[in-house]
């Protein structure tokens, strides 16, 4: 089988990771095809996350380490482009310091962008696990979907335009023709598949190549609570990802698609400030704005027995 010569990245952007970082370096290190080079940009951590690298680097002496500092903490998503902006070599995978890569994850993602010079980004499924590493949530096995330049419409329908961050490998040729992520939005990556889409394939592999962590120290839920006008700022921005289909009765039906998906995003966002944090006026707000993006919902007897059963549970 013929090898792919080109070289692999992967960046993990960070700020006190030193919690799950060595387990996450680990999966990086032990691939089957090792990948070339491990990119950390810190954040200015405050605990032993440069240590916990720096002990890696020293066993794994057959793949470059750079561990880039910023001068300041310029915040999560800003980082993210860090990782762009230093990454040299002809693939990147951007990495949460608290996911885990399966052993064979980059070897089948090169494979596929050896077969398929069309396609800019490759990502895949993954399991869900918690603090432990156990699995929570088994991720589901399907086919591989390709979305060919263009096909705006069906990626929004079939992925809610979400795929992870942390399993979506790029190549940095075409990405760099299409721009960095917009960091001015929260979902950034949300945002940012469409507009690849416009000029390159992405390919959805249906393997499980990776674990998401779900644990106590993420912000999550919270933002919904501190960050509401920026949620709202990146509802809007999301359901706008319409405009990237070119056919017009496509960008209609990729608008009614996407302000569904905003409607049932905000009620779920007010369910869960009204519940967890006991903020039912901030709740009334993200309905109120749910309405006004699907009006529609209001000739809707289940949009009443939503609000309802979510009034009621939460006494």
């Amino acid at each position: 089988m013929r090898k792919i010569n080109e070289k692999v990245t992967v960046a993990i952007p960070v700020y006190n990771g030193e919690k799950f970082i060595q387990e996450t370096l680990n999966s990086i290190t032990n691939q089957t095809r090792k990948v070339d080079r491990i990119l950390i940009c810190d954040n200015r951590s405050t605990d032993n996350t440069i240590q916990i690298v720096n002990q890696v680097k020293n066993k794994n002496p057959d793949i470059e380490f750079e561990i880039h500092i910023n001068e300041k903490n310029i915040g999560h998503r800003k980082n993210f482009n860090k990782c762009m902006e230093l990454a040299e070599d002809d693939y990147l995978l951007i990495m949460s310091c608290d996911d885990l890569l399966k052993p064979d994850a980059i070897e089948k993602q090169l494979d596929f962008f050896l077969k398929h010079s069309e396609v800019a980004v490759v990502a895949g499924k993954y399991d869900t696990i918690d603090e432990k590493s156990n699995i929570k949530r088994p991720g589901v096995r399907t086919e591989t979907v390709i979305y060919q330049k263009g096909e705006i419409l069906k990626f929004l329908i079939e992925t809610d335009s979400w795929i992870h961050q942390s399993i979506s490998l790029m190549k940095m040729k075409d990405i760099r023709n299409v721009g960095f992520f917009d960091d001015q939005y929260l979902g950034f990556d949300e945002i940012y598949w469409p507009k690849v889409l416009q000029q390159y394939a992405i390919v959805v592999l249906g393997d499980v190549l990776m674990d998401m962590r779900e644990h106590s120290n993420q912000d999550g839920s919270l933002a919904y609570v501190k960050k509401y006008k920026e949620e709202l700022k990146y509802l809007k921005a999301k359901r706008d990802t319409a405009r990237y289909e070119k056919d017009p009765e496509k960008v209609k039906q990729a608008y009614k698609v996407m302000r569904k998906s905003i409607f049932h995003s905000s009620i779920r966002m007010g369910d869960i400030v009204w519940r967890d944090y006991k903020k039912p006026f901030l709740a009334i707000k993200y309905w109120l704005f749910a309405v006004r993006q699907y009006p529609e919902s209001l000739l809707q007897k289940f949009f009443y027995k939503k609000i309802y059963n979510i009034i009621l549970n939460s006494r």
